[in-house]
């Protein structure tokens, strides 16, 4: 059985994985962000916006966010999704960020503004409220 061409079995993997716990894995999110299949990439935002402000990427190894070098993850993902062809991307992606919380996503999410879909700007000034 297939739900909009994920298997029944990969996408609680996908979702509860990433959207329940606070858990990063780079290159299921690539493959995700990089599918042809829009609904796909729409998903991915969503599963990044579920794991929230705890997750981050630790590069300097010490456990503890540092707001100031490392990012929180799904940050690069959600705006490379910002900048997608579909509209149900980019406001699912401004959703993200919003819930993201990180002050580097500030930029996209003023440029998402500006989106000539009314309903990514506003999505996209919702978020910067957050």
């Amino acid at each position: 059985m297939m739900n909009f061409g994920v298997s029944i079995f990969s996408l609680p993997q996908v979702i509860f994985s990433l959207g329940t716990a606070p858990e990063y894995d780079p290159k299921l999110v690539a493959a995700w962000v990089a599918n042809p299949n829009s609904l796909h990439r729409q998903r991915i935002a969503l599963a990044l916006a579920r794991i929230g402000t705890a997750t981050f990427i630790d590069k300097n190894g010490d456990g503890f966010y540092d707001p100031a070098s490392e990012p929180r993850a799904g940050l690069d993902e959600l705006v490379t999704l910002s900048k997608d062809a579909d509209r149900n991307v980019r406001e699912t992606a401004a959703f993200a960020l919003g819930e993201l919380a990180d002050p580097a996503g500030t930029g996209p999410l003023f440029a998402m503004t500006l989106d000539p879909d009314a309903g990514v700007a506003a999505e996209a000034t919702e978020a910067l409220s957050k």
